[in-house]
């Protein structure tokens, strides 16, 4: 087993939390192991499974995410 960057959480182990009855969780760094994007995870039409999509790009789903971790604090 690989050692994962300090940071990331594979999504096997855990995923960002989302409302059972629908909508969407926390926006959270997500990466598919090529790129890394802002995006959030939501249940599709109020249903599981869930899906990632890309922050302020609703339309586009983010496939194949590996691993995931919560955005960094703003600096004081």
């Amino acid at each position: 087993m690989q050692p994962h960057p300090v940071g990331w959480i594979r999504v096997g182990d855990s995923l960002p939390h989302v409302e059972e009855d629908g909508g969407r969780s926390d926006c959270v760094l997500a990466t598919d192991g090529r790129s890394v994007q802002v995006c959030y995870l939501q249940t599709y039409d109020y249903d599981w499974p869930l899906c990632w999509k890309q922050y302020g790009r609703d339309y586009y789903d983010f496939d194949n995410v590996t691993h995931w971790q919560p955005l960094p604090r703003l600096p004081e």
